[in-house]
């Protein structure tokens, strides 16, 4: 084999060949906007708004942008803040704790607003049950020789404040698991699960977990009439009608977490040979708690549990809870706590804060408003944090797991990303890996959705990530 030098002109063509190669120019970028374009503008237009942004992480170069300072409501693309901004402040390593206590003759439960406390995909992941925790402490207890606790059982939920609930959520949106409150003390997302399993004559048995006094379930079922489970509005009443002719489940939010958190505890105690004698309690304030023993048991959840919930499968209750345990000021209410974020990230020097306004930690509420410049920026930010792994991890993969589970299955392991999902929005953000190793970031958001156009919104934002992650040219 003859070996011959290069002559300059051919070490001009080489670099040439690899720099076609490596990345496309920008006339086929620009060609590859507009394909983008007239696919994200394909749903009929007469009221909508549609906001987008589409970057190369590679070259940071804008691909495609409309309409992306311009202030919308995210729905659940929300929580991509919520979640970027409490892994930055917290770090990956941090617990939510809830410690339990024997105090004389009282047991004390103190939280620390644990947003996965009970939770059962977490706890099934673990292999454990959603109230595994309980059996925990209820072993611990019999462990020191104690059945009985002669006093009462006390809990303190004050570490969320008292704001439970967005005072913005449409009033609906409060009889539906994802509309569920939030307090220092948390219980399988705050929601009973209703367990229905046909029986005869379209009639089924209702039973529910976890128990607790304040509840009343109401079995109406039978007859012809198509199957319903009802919240009663301002109550902890749940109504079961219809005929029943395969076994479901329904988690329906209760109204007060704390209370519910301190029932539950004391049912399945019972239930395990531990009797509280006394009455269950509120502490109206930590300021009143004297302890001075070490507790007897403390059940942490963590971090990287508490991501994958909000970003992967949209666990609006535990965003709310994070975003006040991560941001609360003096005041704890939702509002402040989007205040103290926004200032935060201001003085981590995030540029697209001026049309942001955040009202809850979840999304739900309609007040809340960010762009798709700034929604591509946090993705820009993230994708060189030094914790972007654990970001990553946290959200939903196409074709395999979370909200897109079930989307964009051509593309399957290669787009990461969050939905969003309100009345009158489709969102959704995320990162694409093109078959070339390049990322993309994308943000997509549309308002003013109504009837079939909701769908086609979803059809649509999945269709412009097909069509770049598939683009030819990569």
């Amino acid at each position: 084999m003859t070996l011959t030098r290069a002559t300059p002109l051919r070490w001009l063509l080489i670099a040439l060949l690899v720099f076609l190669t490596a990345a496309p120019v920008g006339a086929d970028l620009a060609d590859l906007g507009r394909q983008i374009e007239t696919t994200i503008n394909r749903i009929d237009q007469q009221g909508i708004l549609a906001a987008a942004r589409v970057v190369d992480l590679r070259t940071g170069e804008v691909i495609f942008e409309q309409n992306e300072t311009t202030a919308v409501k995210p729905a659940s693309n929300l929580k991509l803040f919520i979640t970027a901004a409490a892994l930055d402040k917290l770090g990956p390593e941090v617990t939510f704790d809830t410690h339990l206590y024997l105090d004389g003759d009282d047991l004390i439960v103190v939280g620390s607003g644990d947003p996965a406390f009970g939770d059962l995909s977490t706890m099934q992941r673990q292999g454990k049950t959603m109230l595994a925790t309980f059996d925990a402490w209820a072993a611990v207890l019999k462990d020191r020789g104690v059945t009985r606790i002669a006093g009462d059982l006390m809990y303190d939920d004050t570490a969320l404040g008292d704001e439970w609930l967005c005072p913005s959520w449409p009033a609906s949106n409060l009889l539906h698991w994802y509309g569920a409150p939030s307090s220092g003390l948390n219980l399988n997302n705050n929601c009973i699960d209703i367990l229905i399993e046909p029986i005869d004559n379209n009639m089924g048995r209702v039973s529910y977990i976890p128990d607790a006094e304040m509840i009343t379930v109401h079995n109406r079922t039978g007859g012809d009439k198509p199957l319903s489970v009802v919240k009663v509005a301002g109550k902890h009443e749940y109504i079961v009608s219809g005929k029943i002719t395969r076994r479901r489940t329904f988690y329906k939010p209760v109204d007060d977490p704390g209370l519910f958190f301190a029932q539950a505890l004391k049912a399945h105690l019972a239930r395990l040979g531990i009797v509280v004698e006394g009455e269950i309690r509120r502490l109206e304030s930590r300021r009143k708690l004297r302890l001075t023993d070490p507790p007897l048991a403390v059940h942490s959840s963590a971090m990287e549990d508490v991501l994958r919930r909000i970003n992967s499968n949209s666990q609006n209750m535990m965003a709310d809870s994070l975003i006040r345990i991560a941001f609360a000021t003096r005041n704890t209410n939702y509002r402040s706590a989007g205040n103290a974020l926004l200032t935060y990230a201001r003085e981590r020097g995030f540029q697209a804060l001026e049309p942001m306004r955040i009202v809850d930690g979840s999304g739900l509420s309609h007040d809340n408003r960010v762009s798709t410049k700034a929604l591509s920026e946090l993705l820009t930010r993230m994708s060189h944090h030094k914790d972007f792994d654990h970001y990553y991890a946290s959200l939903s993969v196409a074709g395999e797991s979370g909200s897109l589970r079930n989307r964009m299955k051509e593309a399957e392991g290669n787009i990461r990303g969050k939905t969003g999902s309100i009345s009158g929005v489709r969102s959704s953000s995320g990162y694409i890996d093109t078959p070339d190793g390049r990322r993309i970031v994308y943000a997509f958001v549309f308002n003013n959705l109504v009837g079939a156009n909701h769908t086609r919104a979803i059809e649509t934002m999945d269709a412009t990530c097909m069509l770049i992650y598939g683009w030819e040219q990569w």
